[in-house]
């Protein structure tokens, strides 16, 4: 190790949080969770609603307002059932993200989603992916009892599939 580097963890950040926006998920209005967050002490806090940003705007400005850095994303739900959260990096990503929302929303019932994996391979530019949600498909394998990696990944830099185990 070099000296001067800390191996210390940092603050905490919450990257998964729901609002009311997510019907049955989320209670608290945008703002709220905000509020909440600043109170605690968190540097961040990540608004990552159901197939939507409805409460991106009030989120956005509140986090501002209470020195909260607000990171904006939604939990996508995948044509195969299957849920990811994505977050925005940039603005390129928040674009991205607003675009996926449409193209899972398209041809679908009101209030529901399903995004086809290639979708989200062709706009993932300025996106962070996470797995962590109980319905994602890392925690969906466990579940059905697969304790090896998937054989084959989608790399996301190069947009092609390969074999092997994820790294």
């Amino acid at each position: 190790m070099s000296a001067g580097i800390s191996t210390a963890p940092g603050p905490y950040c919450e990257l998964h949080a729901h609002s009311c926006f997510s019907l049955l998920d989320g209670v608290p209005f945008p703002e709220e969770l905000a509020e909440a967050a600043a109170a605690r002490g968190l540097p961040a806090l990540a608004l990552t609603d159901h197939d939507a940003v409805y409460g991106a705007v009030p989120f956005f400005a509140r986090a501002r307002e209470v020195g909260l850095k607000p990171l904006l994303g939604a939990e996508m739900t995948l044509a195969d059932g299957a849920h990811l959260t994505l977050l925005a990096e940039d603005q390129g990503g928040y674009q991205n993200l607003c675009r996926l929302i449409t193209l899972a929303r398209a041809e679908r019932p009101k209030g529901q989603a399903a995004l086809p994996w290639e979708s989200l391979a062709a706009h993932s530019a300025g996106l962070v992916c996470l797995t962590g949600c109980r319905r994602g498909p890392v925690a969906g394998g466990l579940r059905c009892g697969r304790t090896a990696p998937p054989t084959s990944t989608w790399c996301w830099t190069t947009g092609q599939s390969r074999a092997g185990a994820l790294r």
